[in-house]
């Protein structure tokens, strides 16, 4: 079979963001599966430019993320990685929803009425306004839409599979529930993703497309259960499909670090647009999981629209004292009447610069983690071995100063609301964010869940509520 992985690195876009001609000479980029930073030359070619699209999307076990601590040590983890979509197995958060974190980003999140299993879909903040649709079909399994352009859409369906242990019928229900999801939502890209709990190892003969020679190991029974289900669907183990060594194929480790197997995968419904998976060694929030990480290219025209890149206005900060931020301005003017209007333009810019510098104060950004938790995690991700007893010590470690740093933080924000006399409903929102309405019955009473179906319903109810009833009708023998 074919190996998909595209060396070239001539793309149009970074991470899903668009690059303008200014930047387009070189671009640093981190990433921690590789563990440095790597300069990649693009090249400025017009029609490619208009039709490629870069995305990560990525899978990881995360054991948990039940509490606010480990959500923010994930989102700290994901500064050092290129990424645009976080499909988390084993998530652990009770029921479901839709949160938009103080970060920006967008988690989505489908569990049960305890702490166990779960699954969640992180979505990057500059793809927010893209969310089509989230459907939970179950706790392991978790569908989002996201628009690609009017035309295409992708589907990305999160999987938490039984272990093991569990029952045929649990395991019959788990692949029942992803074939709901496959069905729901007409897309043009399908991605199925998760820790699947099977060993599928390599293509063993040529009637099996569904799977290449680059897997890891022996295959077993659920091997050939997942392997079934991916030739009955025309979905590709991707995973399989390039040429990695073995210790940048398996996901899951033993805690004895003795059996290590490849269980994590990303499945897709096209080859054509997975130019690489990797397996990210040096992301760790204290799992036996390392992450998966597919680079996806979708050559699709985009909308003249989204060719003009907008740029950001800076946030206007008043000054603290509004007349010595005047006197400022008018001493920097010195500019005559018969001067050219470029020299006076000019002149009242800077004026006016100054005086923002030394009188507007710039909005300093909350530390959410100090300088000692991340020196840990850096400590955590530069460990090769991660079976010893000293890795085990150093996440609780992390864990305590995570927790101590967050009772520091609402002690703070308390003596803030008291000293400033500020109203204590600013106390209520959590730490993780804001939430967003997931669902909602519109006026027929049908539950619906995609967003533009959400938001119409919002607006034909208070257009109906604030709309008067009553028509005015003038007094003819008034009017002369």
């Amino acid at each position: 079979m074919a190996n998909f992985k595209a060396k070239a690195v001539s793309v149009p876009q970074v991470g899903g963001t668009n690059v303008n001609s200014h930047t387009l000479k070189k671009v640093c980029l981190e990433d921690s599966g590789g563990g440095k930073n790597s300069y990649h030359p693009i090249k400025t070619n017009r029609k490619r430019f208009q039709k490629s699209q870069l995305l990560y999307i990525a899978t990881y076990n995360a054991k948990t993320l039940s509490t606010d601590e480990k959500l923010l040590e994930l989102e700290e983890e994901l500064k050092n990685v290129k990424w645009d979509i976080i499909g988390i197995s084993e998530a652990r958060r009770i029921g479901e929803g839709e949160v938009v974190l103080q970060s920006g980003n967008t988690l989505c999140y489908s569990g049960e009425e305890t702490a166990l299993r779960g699954v969640g879909i992180l979505v990057h903040k500059r793809h927010r306004d893209k969310i089509l649709d989230v459907k939970s079909i179950s706790s392991r399994v978790l569908c989002l839409i996201l628009q690609i352009n009017r035309k295409y859409s992708l589907k990305i369906i999160q999987a938490y599979a039984p272990t093991i242990a569990s029952t045929d019928d649990e395991f019959d229900i788990f692949y029942e529930d992803i074939s709901t999801a496959l069905l729901y939502g007409k897309t043009y890209f399908t991605l199925l993703i998760g820790d699947l709990n099977a060993k599928v190892g390599s293509k063993q003969n040529e009637m099996e497309t569904a799977v290449s020679y680059h897997g890891l190991g022996s295959r077993n029974e659920r091997g050939n259960a997942l392997i079934d289900f991916a030739h009955h669907n025309n979905l590709y183990i991707m995973n399989t499909f390039f040429k990695k060594r073995d210790n940048k194929k398996w996901t899951w480790a033993s805690p004895d670090g003795k059996t290590r197997n490849a269980i994590d995968f990303i499945i897709s419904s096209r080859k054509d647009i997975i130019n690489d998976i990797d397996v990210l060694n040096r992301f760790s929030t204290g799992s036996d999981h390392r992450m998966v990480r597919a680079e996806i290219k979708l050559n699709i025209k985009k909308e003249r629209a989204n060719m003009v890149l907008k740029r950001k206005s800076k946030k206007w900060v008043t000054p603290k004292n509004t007349d010595s931020y005047i006197n400022c301005i008018s001493s920097n003017l010195n500019y005559e009447d018969n001067m050219p209007m470029d020299e006076i333009y000019e002149n009242i810019r800077e004026s006016i610069k100054t005086a923002i510098e030394q009188f507007c104060p710039k909005e300093v950004k909350e530390q959410k983690l100090n300088q000692k938790i991340r020196h840990l995690m850096k400590q955590r991700r530069d460990m090769e071995d991660k079976t010893t007893q000293e890795y085990s010590i150093l996440n609780r470690k992390i864990s305590r100063e995570m927790r101590k740093q967050k009772r520091q933080l609402n002690a703070e924000k308390i003596k803030s609301v008291i000293e400033e006399n500020k109203s204590f409903k600013l106390l209520r929102k959590t730490t993780m964010g804001k939430r967003e309405i997931q669902k909602i019955k519109d006026r027929h009473g049908n539950v619906v869940t995609q967003k533009q179906e959400i938001i119409k319903s919002i607006k034909l109810f208070y257009q109906e509520l604030y709309t008067s009833k009553h028509c005015f009708i003038p007094n003819p023998m008034k009017i002369k």
